[in-house]
């Protein structure tokens, strides 16, 4: 984190950001789209990024007793092998402690690969989802 704020984004430090965000499958099935979500990062203003990447991996709060009191119909969609500790059985652990929430598993192993991979199952997933809600 450090390094980030002094140099911004190397190399050295967006490969690791890459592989946690979009996935090392990503840049091979879907390039254009993994560059276009890799680019807004390195676009982004040095200390924004900072900031922000601060306070998603370091003062991440865990929001498992939030989660628990939603009430409303939730989806969580997991990436099968997802390296930033949002894999389907974390989903599924907080779902088990909701009312009303289903877990659906996605290919990807980056925080946001199944946008990028596997666009059907999460499109399905979220099709499924409204179609099951009262109207």
């Amino acid at each position: 984190m450090q390094i980030y704020r002094v140099t911004g984004p190397t190399p050295l430090l967006l490969k690791p950001l890459s592989e946690a965000l979009v996935g090392a499958e990503s840049s091979i099935e879907a390039p254009d789209l993994a560059r276009s979500v890799m680019s807004a990062f390195t676009a982004a203003q040095k200390s924004a990024m900072f900031h922000a990447m601060r306070s998603m991996m370091l003062e991440r709060p865990d929001m498992g007793a939030d989660m628990a009191k939603i009430t409303v119909p939730t989806l969580l969609i997991a990436g099968r092998a997802d390296i930033t500790g949002w894999r389907p059985a974390d989903a599924q652990a907080v779902a088990d402690t909701m009312v009303d929430a289903r877990v659906r598993a996605a290919e990807g192993s980056g925080h946001s690969s199944p946008l990028l991979v596997d666009r059907q199952t999460v499109a399905g997933a979220l099709a499924d989802f409204w179609a099951a809600q009262p109207v």
